[in-house]
């Protein structure tokens, strides 16, 4: 579960305001690491659920949150010499979301959270894993939480 949760905190680290071009790698890694960093925060702000039964809200809360905070990051638009490696990351970060959303598809209508839950956390945990590593490669440390 705290695997699970962590993921999720990860995953809303992708942004949180930025629709302007950034003109160098450097610059754009910086505009990207900022809008992370403050995503972390604000995700982090989300309070854990302290039983099973609070699994659906906090699910449904930060998956909200992180795709909003990711197409704030999709929106800033890297230099020609990043493109490839943004992209990917990008590419991954959407396939996490992917699963985060059915994770709180099947919470919903769960009669067991904690097992859903569970059930779901190594897809998760190795989705999140392939995704750090894209913006890690991307030099996006701080989306990689």
């Amino acid at each position: 579960m705290k695997k699970v949760m962590l993921a999720l905190t990860l995953a809303a680290a992708l942004a949180v305001s930025a629709t302007a071009a950034a003109s160098s790698p450097a610059g754009y890694r910086a505009q990207v690491n900022a809008i992370c960093a403050k995503g972390v925060k604000q995700l982090n702000a989300i309070p854990k659920p302290t039983k099973p039964s609070g699994y659906y809200a906090y699910f449904k809360k930060g998956v909200e949150m992180s795709d909003k905070l990711l197409l704030k990051v999709a929106a800033v638009k890297p230099p020609s010499s990043l493109k490839g490696v943004v992209g990917n990351a990008l590419a991954k970060q959407a396939a996490f979301e992917k699963a985060l959303h059915a994770v709180v598809d099947q919470l919903k209508t769960s009669s067991n959270p904690q097992k859903t839950v569970q059930s779901s956390s190594a897809k998760l945990d190795s989705l999140n894993k392939k995704t750090n590593n894209a913006w890690l490669a991307a030099g996006l440390a701080k989306c990689a939480g």
